[in-house]
């Protein structure tokens, strides 16, 4: 069964590093940069993990994130946080984050973590 993941960040080389490392390592990414796109897509098709960065231009990730904990509760949530936002881990944590990463990553950590979350979901569904 194919692992499907929805990338929202509005960065586009952010996003095409994330996209090339996962599809490497056999994951089906889409990706969105903004909410309401993302949204829209959560709508019409079924998703195993979100990723979704707190660098949101368009709408403020925190509320997407309580929005997307509402509606999609059964979707784990990767939160990737900038640098600064290292004391946000506890918060991620508290509005049902799976995990988080802290900006700047190596791909290949980002990959083992997601890897890792999406064993854990295949293991309760």
């Amino acid at each position: 069964m194919n692992r499907s993941i929805l990338l929202i960040d509005d960065a586009p080389q952010v996003a095409g590093i994330i996209s090339a490392k996962l599809k490497r390592e056999s994951l089906d990414v889409v990706w969105k940069r903004d909410a309401d796109s993302a949204l829209q897509y959560l709508s019409q098709t079924h998703i195993n993990l979100i990723i979704l960065s707190t660098a949101l231009e368009q709408k403020n990730a925190w509320r997407l994130l309580k929005e997307l904990r509402h509606l999609y509760s059964d979707i784990p949530i990767l939160m990737l946080l900038e640098q600064e936002e290292t004391q946000e881990q506890s918060r991620a944590k508290a509005l049902g984050c799976a995990d988080c990463i802290i900006k700047p990553f190596k791909p290949t950590s980002l990959a083992r973590t997601v890897k890792s979350i999406l064993q854990v979901d295949k293991m309760i569904s």
